[in-house]
């Protein structure tokens, strides 16, 4: 009776742990919502200086949804970044009085750089420095987490050619 209680329990376990895996690895091929890889470019209409952005969705799974998705409820597929009514500007707002032109978070522009480049990939940078310096002293090495690009040509690539 024991071994077949202790096998039940171990083929249930075997058997969580395969749906896990089976879910994990379709997530990491099939991306969340969508494609795996985006390219990000400036709307139609729109002029840019800098070529468009092939953004990997599938590297960003360990960052909560709403982290960029940030009216994401989880019930629906998350709406794209320039739909109607949210970071749909085209042109560049002008500063108002006290504040920089980057707060107008309408602008598709600050939208994406607030969010992505100062917002994550450089604030993570920050921390990193911090971690090496407080490690520093102690002679520790500490584990520093990936912050993907933090400079234009980074996350553009070239600059386009005139």
């Amino acid at each position: 009776m024991r071994k077949k209680v202790v096998w039940t329990v171990t083929a249930g376990v075997l058997g969580i742990l395969a749906g896990v895996m089976q879910g994990f690895s379709a997530s990491k091929e099939n991306a969340c919502f969508g494609e795996e890889r985006y390219t990000l470019s400036a709307p139609e209409g729109v002029e840019s200086r800098r070529g468009p952005v092939e953004f990997p969705h599938h590297a960003h799974f360990e960052f909560a949804c709403v982290r960029c998705h940030h009216t994401f409820d989880g019930t629906e597929p998350p709406m794209g970044c320039m739909v109607s009514g949210c970071h749909d500007a085209t042109e560049a707002p002008p500063p108002l009085p006290g504040k920089s032109a980057a707060a107008d978070m309408t602008y598709f522009k600050n939208a994406y750089h607030q969010t992505c480049w100062l917002g994550c990939h450089k604030e993570i940078k920050a921390k990193n420095l911090e971690l090496q310096r407080a490690a520093a002293a102690t002679g520790a090495k500490p584990k520093l987490a990936k912050t993907g690009p933090t400079t234009c040509n980074g996350c553009h690539g070239k600059p386009l050619q005139r």
